[in-house]
């Protein structure tokens, strides 16, 4: 063994002797490092980017590593139900309390919970309520910043990011007809759409009930989609697509309990 590596090599040792940071150190330092995360990804129905969870952990993983901190989950709560979604087929949820322990090089930790709900129609519902719990913890343990509030973005300012429009002006800008709008609910996930048409199934039966045939006036199809614009934009106000957890069933319910003052 030459000089030069043994140096090497003690030095690496000292250096991991003396890195004595408590883990509340070690998470400021990933917190000082970790870049802003764009909104790169591309939703191709509505046209619009968004931050993917994917991007999040690539720029995460390499400090957790470079800083010593690693992350173990604890399901606290697990609740699972079935339902028929409106195609007839059957839908599994499940929520997901879990906590999650960050550990530091020198044995010290603190913990952090959140909730993830996941539904899917084989097995996968477990395990996409994990990854929402997770990024929704991380995303506030470390503070996770948007690109967009950089200050090298140069269109930090600009009217599309600032500007506040009413619920019509969205919906004319962005929601002309019912693909659209389908879009702006699937923008949550592929069950969204089940969830959301539940309840507008019920909402459009308590708004009119006595129709020939099953059939709308002109009059009544008109309403029925201004209503339908109204709760999609409600779900958009209150919930973000790039961001989880996402709306939920009961979410669903309560703004069209909102917009049409009906009784589920």
């Amino acid at each position: 063994m030459t000089d030069t590596v043994a140096e090497v090599m003690k030095q690496a040792v000292r250096g991991t002797a003396v890195d004595q940071r408590s883990v509340y150190e070690r998470m400021i330092a990933i917190i000082d490092e970790l870049p802003a995360i764009g909104k790169t990804q591309r939703n191709q129905q509505q046209n619009f980017m968004f931050r993917g969870h994917d991007d999040v952990m690539n720029a995460l993983n390499p400090l957790l590593a470079k800083h010593g901190v690693f992350v173990v989950p604890n399901v606290l709560e697990r609740i699972v139900s079935e339902r028929t979604t409106s195609k007839g087929s059957t839908m599994y949820e499940v929520n997901l309390h879990v906590r999650y322990t960050f550990w530091g090089a020198q044995g010290d930790s603190f913990t952090a919970s959140g909730w993830g709900e996941g539904t899917d129609m084989g097995d996968k519902a477990t395990s996409k309520a994990m990854t929402m719990a997770f990024k929704y913890v991380v995303g506030q343990a470390f503070a996770l910043a948007t690109a967009e509030m950089s200050d090298s973005d140069n269109d930090r300012h600009s009217a599309e990011e600032t500007t506040r429009v009413s619920h019509e002006q969205k919906s004319e800008l962005q929601i002309v007809g019912w693909k659209q709008l389908e879009a702006a609910i699937t923008a949550y996930g592929a069950s969204a759409w089940d969830d959301y048409r539940v309840f507008g199934v019920v909402a459009r039966d308590k708004m009119f009930p006595e129709r020939e045939n099953e059939e709308l006036s002109a009059e009544q199809k008109q309403a029925n989609w201004e209503t339908n614009l109204k709760v999609v934009e409600l779900i958009r106000d209150r919930f973000s697509p790039d961001e989880l957890p996402g709306p939920t069933a009961e979410d669903f319910q309560k703004a069209w309990q909102d917009v049409t003052g009906l009784d589920f």
